[in-house]
């Protein structure tokens, strides 16, 4: 009988072969390839171990919420080995079009009644926020606690649907297309002058002119313009601070030329989710048609209509993805995704090693520092347990042996790792001991 191999055994096995491939793909590599090709100013950690909050911090920000207590948050971070963390700036909740303080916005839940179950966007809603204000208190407290913050924006891909205000998210979503990156480069110079003027900017590990700009809508092949403009505008404004472009679309190797970081976003590990998104766009009229579907949702459903009629914007993907993600069957789902990474799991582990040997083999060509700030898996119901499972965490074990083996600057093991996920409670000392190994280079 052949002994199944320890989480640790086999990342290890499957990291040196992962290192082995990157140095047969890069002809030109020499003895010290393992030394940083890269150099980033010296106010700046050599690594930086990278939370990820996107909208949460101010959206879960309610009595009760993981985000109340910024304080408490910032005590979290450092228990856990974080000494950075991503967070969107929302700049059009912060400036009005003038460039004035918009003041408070309000609240809305994502989709209403029927949140609870999401990963990131299970905020209640009701409520008010002035997220400049916050933002000011956010920097003093990551200041205090020497945590770097890495600036962005999600308005156009997500955090716009957290807006009560019809009129607020018309006028967001009123900019035209190809003035969108410099409308928002435009607020993020704001931000970052006011910072300055109050002494906060000190702790800013780099800023991005927008989340993903490639899968946005902003800024794919046929408008990279667009993205390098806005870079070049931050970066004649603030050329004390990195600047760098934020993208997703993982078999586009590269970024923009004028870029100070090496920013790709790698869901490495989406495969383990197999054609469940895919089914479920496919079969929201009658999901009991397909087998996959009888096996993983629940018998009383919801109806799909439901959620189509109180999402704030026609998004059909997203939709359905919530809409099967609620409707599905925790346990049937997770034990679905167990059994899709054991067949799989070779493949999964080359694929990452694939993918993060060949973006950081062109972050050396550029002598950029490479920073993987999203990836892992992809999203899950807020209530699985995969990711936190012994499959879950040898794979992300892995990621971040990939990361040290290939020069990640600053490294996410995963998007969904900050105080409102699952993770940070039910795994806090795989958390605090994979978080200290980064920070180390210790594979």
């Amino acid at each position: 009988m052949n002994k199944r191999q320890s989480r640790r055994d086999f990342c290890t096995g499957a990291v040196t072969a992962g290192a082995a491939a990157f140095m047969a793909m890069n002809s030109t590599a020499k003895e010290n390839e393992t030394e940083s090709t890269y150099s980033v100013p010296d106010q700046l950690p050599r690594k930086l171990a990278v939370c990820s909050s996107q909208w949460a911090w101010f959206t879960l920000s309610g009595p009760n919420e993981p985000y109340h207590d910024l304080e408490e948050v910032m005590i979290g971070l450092r228990e856990r080995n974080y000494n950075a963390i991503r967070i969107d700036t929302a700049l059009n909740w912060c400036f009005q079009k003038d460039g004035s303080p918009r003041g408070d916005v309000a609240v809305r839940p994502t989709v209403p009644g029927y949140s609870h179950r999401f990963k990131c966007v299970n905020h209640q809603g009701g409520n008010s926020v002035d997220v400049l204000n916050r933002l000011f208190q956010f920097m003093k407290l990551a200041k205090e606690h020497d945590i770097y913050v890495i600036l962005s924006d999600w308005e156009y891909m997500h955090t716009t649907w957290f807006v009560e205000s019809e009129a607020l998210r018309n006028e967001i979503m009123g900019v035209p297309t190809p003035e969108r990156l410099i409308h928002l480069a435009r607020h993020m110079d704001r931000l970052v002058t006011m910072l300055k003027e109050q002494d906060l900017a000190g702790n800013i590990a780099w800023i991005e002119p927008a989340n993903e700009a490639d899968i946005a809508g902003l800024a794919g092949r046929d408008n990279l313009r667009w993205h390098t403009d806005a870079v070049a505008f931050l970066r004649d404004r603030h050329p004390d601070i990195l600047v760098s472009a934020s993208l997703a679309m993982i078999n586009h190797i590269g970024t923009t030329d004028n870029s100070q970081v090496y920013d790709h976003h790698l869901y490495v590990g989406k495969a383990v989710y197999g054609n469940f998104y895919e089914t479920v766009r496919k079969n929201t009229d009658d999901p009991w048609q397909n087998e996959l579907l009888k096996k993983l949702l629940e018998p009383n459903l919801t109806a799909y209509s439901v959620f189509e009629e109180n999402f704030p914007f026609d998004d059909t993907g997203w939709i359905t993805n919530f809409w099967g993600l609620y409707n599905v069957n925790i346990d049937q789902f997770d034990r679905w995704l167990a059994g899709n990474y054991q067949r799989d799991r070779a493949s999964l582990m080359q694929n990452a090693a694939d993918y993060y040997a060949r973006h950081a083999q062109e972050a050396k060509r550029r002598a950029l520092p490479m920073v993987v700030t999203e990836g892992g898996f992809f999203y899950s119901p807020l209530y699985s347990r995969f990711e936190e499972s012994e499959a879950g965490l040898e794979y992300f074990d892995y990621l971040t042996d990939l990361a040290i083996e290939n020069d990640v600057w600053g490294f996410a093991f995963s998007t969904y790792n900050g105080p409102e996920m699952p993770v940070w409670w039910a795994s806090q000392k795989w958390l605090t001991e994979t978080n200290q190994r980064f920070l180390k280079g210790v594979v």
